[in-house]
C-alpha cells in the first residue's frame, strides 16, 4: 500500500522539475518547508535508491494496467540512472571526475 502512495508523489515532483516548473532544490523545499516533510521527495528518491524507484514505478504500471490510470515514468529518473552508472564507472576505474 505504502508504494502506491508514494511513487506517485516521487514521480510527480519528477514531472516539475522536468517540465521546467521548479528546480530540484526547489521541489524539495517547497515540499519540506509547504508540508513540513523530513525530505523532500526528490532527495527521497535518491535515498530510496533511483534503480528500485524505477523498479517499483514499472512494477506500479504493471499491477494498474485496465484499472486505474498511472502517469507514465518521468523520463529525468532514466536520466539520472545512466549519470549514475557513468559516475560509477569512472569512479571504480579511478579516472578523475574533473
Amino acid at each position: 500500500m505504502t508504494t502506491r502512495v508514494i511513487l506517485p508523489f516521487l514521480n510527480e515532483a519528477m514531472h516539475v522539475v522536468m517540465e521546467g516548473v521548479a528546480t530540484p532544490e526547489a521541489v524539495d523545499t517547497s515540499m519540506k518547508l509547504g508540508y513540513g516533510l523530513p525530505i523532500g521527495p526528490l532527495a527521497l528518491a535518491d535515498r530510496m535508491g533511483l534503480d528500485e524507484v524505477r523498479r517499483w514505478m514499472q512494477y506500479l504500471r504493471y499491477e494498474a494496467e485496465g484499472r486505474e490510470p498511472v502517469r507514465e515514468t518521468a523520463e529525468i529518473l532514466e536520466h539520472k540512472i545512466a549519470v549514475e552508472r557513468i559516475l560509477s564507472l569512472l569512479i571504480v576505474r579511478g579516472l578523475p571526475l574533473s
